[in-house]
């Protein structure tokens, strides 16, 4: 199988004349045999040796060339059917462990929501250390469901402009509490001024995979090399963030691939083959690319190239709300808001956080009840509505509100970053989207900005 596989690499034609020749040398032998053991007289010959012996010397080859192609073209097919049936599975999984992850991200923000939002009823982090201690946490609790989002198809990047170099640096000292101690990181004292359009928890994992990645390959000793620098193709100028080692290295065949989700070369305890391809999907997000080069014996280098050039039209356009009102907004108004939560813990805290701030808050569980209670309400000035609920979305009350020919401002509160959230915020100036769990500057300075925020659909006063 082996010599014939060759062959077929050769190409089919090739092949062809090769075994054809073979077969013609095979006729002029056994003629040869035939004038040599019947001493070349042709009057001797057996009527049935050309049928019998030469024909066949010259088409067994072929035959054989023609068996052993099928043989070859049937194990590819089955190898390739075994691949793809692979590569379903690994989808399949990658797609479960997404929609857990989604599941469980989205009830952990839930959860923070109600801690921080207690928090602020004790008086605010700022009022006492232990308070300001569970809010930090609640803070980092938030934080690592978007880690958790970044393996789930629901996690879309929220891109921002802004330099590089403080993350580098809030990175490195990160870095310095989980690598050994006798594993060199080297960093350039001075760091380029460079501004790019990232998200900065998405790349600050991605650095933390790699080098993590990195640490795992090394063992206790090495050295870890993080560098920026500029790089000019013909696609326009880059900006490569490297993350260098000096490991083992990766062979070819774990090279191609390394960004395969749920392939790993660790121990199953050690590890889940989730890491490059969560920082691969990442680079794609950040319309960038994700380079890995390694040579056995002299480590491995992992290349994060970001266009410099920064294009609008790229860029997710997912504006957080601000922590400050904006100009012109005076927090003494009270409004009259309505608040649309399937959870029963985050419709309470919600309405008794607002009311503290002196605002007429009603509260209801799904998209139904706050259409039949809108029928009836003399008057409501905004909307705080979750997006994922049971009996309906915040989008689908969007379009309803529409619909019936109101404009009342709504301001969509989610565990979730959803993809499907760009249309209505584009399409729509009087939505608006603030993240879970928020502190409650944030969701006051939502509500007031979606309320002020002038409607281009509205006349306005002379």
């Amino acid at each position: 199988m082996i010599w014939h596989a060759r062959l077929v690499r050769l190409g089919r034609l090739r092949t062809m004349l090769l075994l054809t020749a073979f077969s013609v040398a095979a006729s002029v032998a056994l003629v040869a045999v035939f004038f040599v053991v019947f001493e070349g007289q042709p009057e001797d010959l057996p009527a049935y040796f050309v049928p019998a012996v030469i024909v066949p010397a010259m088409v067994a080859p072929l035959v054989i060339h023609l068996l052993l192609g099928l043989a070859v073209e049937l194990e590819a097919a089955h190898s390739q059917a075994a691949q793809q049936q692979e590569q379903l599975q690994r989808v399949r999984q990658l797609d479960l462990v997404g929609r857990l992850a989604s599941g469980l991200a989205h009830d952990f923000n839930n959860l923070l929501t109600v801690v921080r939002a207690n928090v602020e009823a004790l008086g605010g982090a700022t009022v006492r250390e232990e308070l300001s201690a569970i809010d930090d946490a609640a803070v980092r609790g938030a934080r690592l469901t978007r880690r958790l989002l970044s393996i789930s198809r629901h996690d879309v990047v929220e891109r921002v402009a802004q330099p590089l170099a403080p993350l580098l640096r809030e990175t490195e000292e990160m870095l310095r509490r989980v690598l050994p101690p006798n594993m060199q990181l080297e960093m350039p004292p001075v760091l380029p001024d460079v501004t790019l359009e990232f998200d900065h928890d998405a790349i600050q994992q991605a650095l933390l995979n790699l080098a993590l990645n990195a640490r795992d390959a090394m063992g206790a000793h090495g050295r870890l090399t993080i560098t920026v620098h500029g790089r000019q193709t013909e696609d326009g100028p880059w900006q490569v963030l490297e993350v260098r080692d000096n490991g083992p290295g990766m062979p070819p065949e774990v090279l191609g691939r390394a960004t395969e989700p749920f392939f790993t070369t660790k121990a199953a305890h050690e590890g889940t083959g989730l890491g490059l391809a969560i920082v691969h999907r990442c680079m794609a997000q950040h319309n960038g690319r994700l380079v890995l080069d390694s040579e056995e014996g002299i480590g491995t280098t992992a290349a994060l190239w970001f266009p410099s050039t920064l294009r609008g039209s790229d860029v997710i356009r997912r504006e957080r709300v601000p922590t400050t009102p904006p100009t012109g907004i005076r927090r003494s108004e009270r409004y009259d808001l309505l608040v649309i939560d399937d959870e029963p813990e985050i419709r309470s805290v919600t309405e008794r956080a607002l009311r503290r701030l002196g605002h007429r808050v009603t509260s209801v569980g799904d998209i139904a009840a706050a259409m039949a209670w809108l029928e009836t309400a003399p008057k409501v000035d905004g909307i705080v509505s979750d997006v994922m609920m049971p009996g309906g979305t915040g989008i689908e009350l969007v379009h309803l509100l529409r619909s019936a020919g109101r404009t009342t401002p709504v301001l969509l509160v989610s565990g979730f970053a959803l993809e499907v959230l760009d249309d209505v915020l584009s399409a729509d100036s009087s939505v608006a989207f603030l993240p879970k769990p928020w502190a409650l500057d944030a969701l006051m300075s939502g509500i007031e900005s979606v309320i002020h925020k002038p409607n281009p659909d509205q006349p306005t006063a002379p």
